[in-house]
């Protein structure tokens, strides 16, 4: 969906020269930028999920780490971060935002989806996932210098029958 989303927005005329895909996983995600990134980085905290991934041949390098301490130990500036069903293990996201901010190219692209909720910043679920709000995306990436490009709420996955609502964010560095 995010892919879609930034081939409609025109944002993937050109190759990305770095990326990272935080909380890699297997590679769902990466697997559908692939084409669109000349050195792609992968992050993910399960050494095990990093053996599925590599045998996929998406990422050029992979680290089994942390987000913040991950990004910290590459030490390398991307042009697109990638987040995919990460947030939700995440409360407060002011620390990942200023560190993201200060990993990123001039002009760089931050996309991810979270799960949704409308009031507040952000909620811990009976689910044990975290929810955040627009509002509380929005003011937070103002302040460590991203721009709301784009913000669509969508039919995340299905838990017990029912819709789970997410978002998806388009962020770009300002």
């Amino acid at each position: 969906l995010l892919k879609e989303k930034l081939e409609e927005l025109g944002l993937l005329n050109n190759k990305f020269k770095k990326a990272i895909d935080l909380g890699c996983g297997t590679g769902l995600a990466g697997a559908q930028f692939k084409a669109f990134v000349n050195y792609f980085v992968g992050i993910d905290l399960s050494s095990k999920m990093l053996v599925e991934a590599r045998k996929k041949k998406i990422y050029d390098k992979l680290f089994v780490n942390e987000i913040l301490d991950g990004l910290e130990e590459i030490n390398t500036n991307f042009e697109l971060f990638i987040a995919t069903d990460v947030f939700v293990y995440i409360g407060d996201l002011s620390s990942l935002f200023e560190c993201i901010y200060r990993y990123s190219e001039n002009g760089a692209f931050f996309i991810f989806s979270t799960e949704h909720c409308e009031k507040g910043n952000f909620v811990l679920n009976p689910t044990g996932r975290y929810a955040h709000s627009e509002n509380y995306i929005t003011s937070i990436s103002r302040s460590f210098g991203f721009q709301l490009i784009n913000f669509s709420r969508i039919k995340l996955r299905k838990e017990h029958n029912n819709w789970i609502i997410g978002a998806l964010y388009i962020l770009k560095k300002i």
